[in-house]
Order: C-alpha cells, then structure tokens, then sequence
C-alpha cells in the first residue's frame, strides 16, 4: 500500500457537498460533553436517555459537512435499520402461546429502541468523519478510558452504597403514569445496584450508571478494552498514568467479580485470549512467553484469591439459567411464526419455566409470564425484526472485524476485540437502549483511526471510491 491509499473497508461519498468552512476544534463538543460529564448526566435521569438527546446537535453537525463519508459494511447496518422500521407494522400482531395486547401498548419501548439505534448511527458517522483537528486521535482515545473510569466509579458506589438512590430532575417533570412503570423508571431513576440473589441470598450488583446490572456487564467489556489499550499506549508516557491505570485496572477487576455477572466475565477472558493469540501471531515467541507467562500469573493470581471461591459459587448457583433456557426455547417457535419481518418487538409467553400460572406469589417467585427477547440481543432481534434483521445486526459486526483481521498493531487488536465482543454479548445481554450507542462509537473511532500508515500518523482519507473499491479487492 502506498502513502496515499486507503486500508480496506474505507467510506465513499454519497451526498452532495456545499462549500466547506475551516474545521473546529470545537465540532467535537458533543461527545465532550456526554463523556466528561456522564455522571451528572445520570443525576439528571438522563445516564439512558442523554445518547439520544447529544444525537441532536450531532445529526446537525452532519447535515452541515456534507458529503458524509461511510464505514465498511455500511449497507448492511442500512438493511438492519430498514428492517427495523419495516417491522413496526407487525407491533399489533399476536403470536400464540403469548400475552394479547394492543400495539399502543408496545409503541412507547419500540420507539425508544429505533431512537436507539438511530442515535448510535449518528453517533458512528458523526465521529467518522471529524478531523484531526476537530477530534485528535489522543483526545479521543482519553475520552474513551475516561468513561471506563466512570463505569468502575458506578460499580464501587454500588457495592459500596447498594441502597443509593435519588429522584433526578427528570422525574420531576414526567407525567406519573410513566413512573409507574418499571422498565421508564429504571431509565431515569439514578440507583447505585441491583439487589439479586444469585447466589441464594440477596446481594447487590452494580448498576449505575445505568438501571441494570447487565447493561453494566455490557458496558464495562467494550469500555474496558479502549481502556486498556490507552493504558498500553497512552498511559505508559508518564509514570502517574502508568500507576493510576494499573489501579483502576485492578479496582475494576475486584467491583466486576463481584458483580456476580458471568457473561462480563466470560467476555474479558475471550478478549484477552484474544489478545493473546494476535500478540503471539504478532511477536514470536519472545511475545509468546512473556504474554503467556503474564496471562498465567493472572490466572494464579485469581485461583489464589477469595475471587476463585465466588466464580465458583457463580457458575454452580445458576441463578437464572432455567429462565434463560425457557425464554431462549420459546423464541423459536414464536419467531417461526413470523420468521421475515418477526414481530416488531419483543412479546411475553403465557407462563414460565415453573410454572403456568400467571403472577408471581410468596410461594411461586419465579412464576409468571416470561418476557422474550429479554435474555439478549440475538433473541431480541428474532423476535422483534426476524432472521433478515438479526442477519444483518450480526453481518455489519463481522465485516467491521474482518477489516482488521491482519493488522497485527495494538490497534488492530483492539479494534478486533471491541468487534467481536458484541458478537458474543448479543447471546446473554441486550444492545437497547444504551450498549448499542457504546458498539457504534467504538466503531466510529476504529474506522476514523483506522485510516493510518505504519509509523501511527494520522491522516484524512482522500482516495477516490474506484481505489477503495480496489483496495478492498485486494483485501
């Protein structure tokens, strides 16, 4: 490749271009805003629903630079959202074997859903197409380790304070009937964790900044891999960084074992075998022993410590599983009945694992109507926008992936992980509303910083479609 191509899978044109001004390096302020300030932002109710209103002055920033420029597989996330739209004319549909209900009722959550994932396209191109200017590559990079370091805050406040909780401004002004429901309430009302007994006795699992633990789980896996790969390359410049990260490292190790949540743990080893195996690929075998023997020394380091005894417990209690594998086994058929357009989004199945009763008593926790689509994306999208919509969710992910398949930098390693990861999080978490915006930023950033030359050095991307097509070919 020479100095003034493009790597594989680079945007082309597609709008018309008006008269372009000087960049700013103040263009970036929205994403500025949100990350630096997330904390408040939850306070404020707003720690879900905030991607969606930084969307706004985004989306406007776009309109203005026209041409837009497009990351690879692009089509595909396009297909994804038409689908999901399309779907929409399926919310008033009942399948059998679950609950009747009027499609007013499903409105409210499936618009939130489609405004998530609008937003976290808007997102993606937003951060695509800022300049160096507007967006430095090191200002980017600390941003996003900065919101691992808020991720780990909320975990420590919830295993230390489990019982925080405060009525945020949002409250305030809603209507009351939204805050009767669950689901609206846990969106805007700021608590530190969730009280679960997973292990056979209540204990609490971090939340904040967010309403559910998994949504915590989903976050820390993405946020943790910028996190770490800022550590390596940003953070070993001074010696404050170097210590300060390995401490926050080590805080988020303790606060996400103690999150009792196995597909977070699951997802971190992955990443790191992961990273393991390119660095071998990468290095040879002086790489090979000393990052073999530093993944061993962590693992010891585990099984020696109090650690090992609660993932053990973890695994053996099982806490929801038989829920999981009921609500997983009644996807199929529901989805089977509408397996193109599916039904718009997700239904709840007439009983449960224990029982067919309907209502949950003293003597029958666990009984009631099991809602589908709960226990992770891939079913989410099955039985919200069919086999069309959760194929092309999936494909967009592997494409971005497949870009990066030969870069053996620390870059493209990581670029690897964070691509793979909602792959296997889609099977034990759901994207919507607020994991989705995280997938797609951490995109926007791979395929803005993605376009560089061997040394590091940043550039703008100016190549013709014809010779990115090629480049692809090549590829």
């Amino acid at each position: 490749m020479t100095s003034g191509s493009v790597p594989s899978g680079v945007d082309t044109n597609v709008f018309p271009a008006p008269p372009r001004r000087q960049p700013s390096s103040r263009v970036a302020w929205p994403l500025t805003v949100l990350i630096a300030g997330y904390p408040l932002w939850w306070l404020l109710g707003f720690g879900t629903l905030g991607v969606l209103l930084i969307a706004i002055p985004m989306t406007v920033a776009l309109w203005r630079r026209r041409p837009i420029r497009i990351p690879p597989g692009f089509a595909l996330w396009l297909l994804f959202l038409f689908w999901v739209m399309l779907s929409t004319v399926m919310l008033s549909g009942w399948p059998d074997g679950t609950l009747p209900g009027s499609w007013h009722a499903r409105l409210s959550p499936a618009l939130l859903t489609r405004a998530s994932y609008l937003a976290a396209t808007v997102t993606l191109l937003f951060v695509g197409n800022l300049s160096d200017r507007e967006l430095p590559r090191r200002r980017a990079e600390t941003l996003m380790a900065l919101m691992f370091c808020w991720i780990v805050a909320g975990g420590v406040l919830g295993l230390l304070v489990p019982d925080f909780s405060i009525t945020s401004p949002l409250e305030l002004v809603l209507p009351s009937g939204l805050l009767g429901e669950a689901a609206t309430a846990s969106l805007i009302h700021p608590t530190a964790a969730q009280q679960q007994e997973v292990l056979g006795y209540a204990t609490p699992r971090p939340s904040a900044p967010w309403g559910y633990t998994n949504v915590w789980g989903n976050n820390f896996g993405i946020m943790g891999v910028w996190f770490v790969y800022w550590w390596l390359t940003r953070g070993v410049n001074k010696l404050w960084t170097r210590i300060g990260g390995a401490v926050v490292l080590l805080i988020g190790a303790v606060v996400a074992t103690y999150s009792f949540n196995r597909g977070l743990w699951i997802a971190v080893g992955g990443a790191a075998a992961y990273a393991l195996v390119r660095a071998i690929r990468k290095g040879g075998a002086n790489t090979a022993v000393a990052v073999g023997g530093a993944a061993a020394a962590l693992v010891a380091l585990v099984l020696l410590s109090p650690a090992s005894a609660l993932i053990a417990a973890r695994f053996e209690t099982g806490h929801s599983n038989s829920a999981r594998s009921f609500s997983i086994e009644q996807t199929f058929p529901v989805t089977a009945q509408s397996p193109v357009l599916g039904w718009g989004g997700p239904r709840e199945v007439v009983g449960s694992e224990s029982s067919i009763a309907v209502g949950r008593s003293e003597d029958c926790p666990r009984c009631g109507n099991i809602p589908l689509g709960a226990n992770g994306q891939l079913w989410f999208l099955l039985i919200g926008q069919g086999v069309i919509g959760a194929v092309a969710y999936v494909a967009f992910f592997v494409r971005f992936a497949w870009v990066y398949r030969k870069d053996r930098s620390a870059f493209g390693i990581a670029a690897g992980a964070l691509m793979l990861l909602p792959l296997w999080f889609m099977f034990v978490y759901n994207a919507v509303p607020n994991p989705v915006f995280f997938y797609l930023l951490s995109a926007g950033m791979i395929w803005r910083y993605g376009r560089t030359d061997r040394d590091g050095l940043d550039r703008r991307a100016r190549a013709p479609a014809r010779t990115e097509l090629a480049e692809v070919a090549r590829a």
